[in-house]
């Protein structure tokens, strides 16, 4: 008996097999670091977001007075630590950031 050429029919399907984890994978794998630029851009506009909120109150281009004042895409409260001193907390998406802010000392 005389082989034929070419591929068994069990060769062809576990070939198939091979490209299809293959090509699973590598569709997984990109898909996951898609998701994971996706998070960090959306973080790094919210942190952008808050410090730009903080920067304008330094600046003074924004009210100090205590209480609360909402922005887009956040919250902003202000509140008296002693007289000259303001703690101002900012928080927007899942961003939070605190700091102090002296006014009327020189």
């Amino acid at each position: 008996m005389v082989r034929q050429r070419g591929y068994t029919v069990m060769e062809a399907v576990v070939a198939m097999a091979i490209l299809v984890l293959i090509a699973t994978s590598v569709v997984a794998g990109d898909r996951a670091q898609f998701e994971g630029v996706a998070a960090s851009l959306t973080q790094l506009r919210d942190s952008r977001l808050a410090a730009t909120q903080i920067e304008r109150l330094r600046a003074g281009a924004d009210s100090l007075e205590p209480g609360e004042t909402r922005f887009a895409g956040g919250v902003r409260r202000v509140r008296i630590i002693r007289p000259n001193l303001l703690e101002v907390v900012v928080e927007a998406g899942q961003t939070r950031l605190v700091t102090w802010i002296a006014r009327g000392v020189r």
